[in-house]
């Protein structure tokens, strides 16, 4: 899972490009509500949340499904925003890219405070005991990523296309086995590596 500085800069850039979509898109469609909350939104941070919200129910559940779960809001998201028509076409899925910068920084983050040896394998033989070797085979794919310090965007693109909707969940994973075997449980601790402010 490597260094954490390539992939917080691929996630920061990728932030700063939905930014200016995401208040485009609020203010065309104010009356919308993303995920069924308050117009007034910030998307980042909800789905920050969201996928905390996550991980903390995989963890109770000891299941692969509120990753999907989630992944579909996300997808919802997207095409809500879509709508609007303020998307420029070239420029990806707002929340998709979202979700993947806030999970790699968290998951390089926490990699990087343990300053652990064998912790992905320790991680995935989690998610193969708790979620099934079916998602461990899938996030074994991701985590091949992690540890790039540059990841390049067709090296993602393809893992996208790859893995279709387990391409997010497949992150949810990874982040809960990294709570489960180093976090005490508590995936709050994930949080101290959110993306600075001003990445935002």
């Amino acid at each position: 899972m490597g260094s954490s500085k390539g992939r917080q800069a691929a996630g920061q850039r990728r932030a700063a490009k939905v930014k200016a979509r995401e208040r485009r898109a609020r203010a065309a469609r104010a009356d919308d509500a993303y995920f069924g909350g308050s117009p007034t939104i910030d998307l980042f941070a909800l789905i920050a949340d969201e996928l905390e919200a996550a991980v903390r129910e995989t963890l109770a559940l000891r299941s692969p499904e509120p990753a999907r779960l989630m992944a579909a809001k996300v997808h919802e998201t997207d095409l809500a925003i879509a709508e609007t028509g303020e998307q420029d076409e070239d420029e990806g899925a707002p929340g998709l890219s979202i979700a993947f910068a806030v999970l790699t920084a968290w998951i390089a983050g926490a990699h990087d405070e343990l300053h652990a040896p064998g912790v992905s394998d320790t991680v995935l033989r989690w998610i193969a005991q708790h979620l099934g070797e079916p998602a461990a085979g899938l996030a074994r794919r991701t985590a091949g990523i992690l540890g790039v310090r540059e990841v390049p965007a067709e090296v993602i693109d393809d893992l996208v296309d790859d893995l279709g909707p387990d391409f997010i969940p497949s992150l949810v994973w990874i982040a809960s086995g990294l709570v489960a075997e180093h976090g005490a449980g508590d995936p709050a601790w994930l949080r101290r590596h959110d993306l600075p402010a001003d990445a935002l």
